[in-house]
C-alpha cells in the first residue's frame, strides 16, 4: 500500500531551518549531521509529521 500523504520538498538553509523548526514548536529527532554525502536533520512538526532537512 502506498502512503496517501503528498511529498513536499522545500529549499531552505539547513542550519537556519533547524532553528526555525524548534522556534515554531517542532522537534529535531536527530540533530544536524555533517557526515555522509549530504548533511541532514530528521525533524517532526508539532503534530508529529516527520520530515528531513537536507543540505547541499
Amino acid at each position: 500500500m502506498t502512503d496517501p500523504r503528498p511529498t513536499v520538498h522545500v529549499s531552505i538553509r539547513p542550519r537556519r531551518g533547524v532553528a526555525r523548526v524548534r522556534s515554531d514548536g517542532g522537534t529535531v529527532e536527530v540533530g544536524y549531521r555533517d557526515q555522509g554525502p549530504k548533511p541532514a536533520a530528521f525533524c517532526a512538526d508539532p503534530f508529529g509529521n516527520g520530515f528531513c532537512i537536507i543540505g547541499e
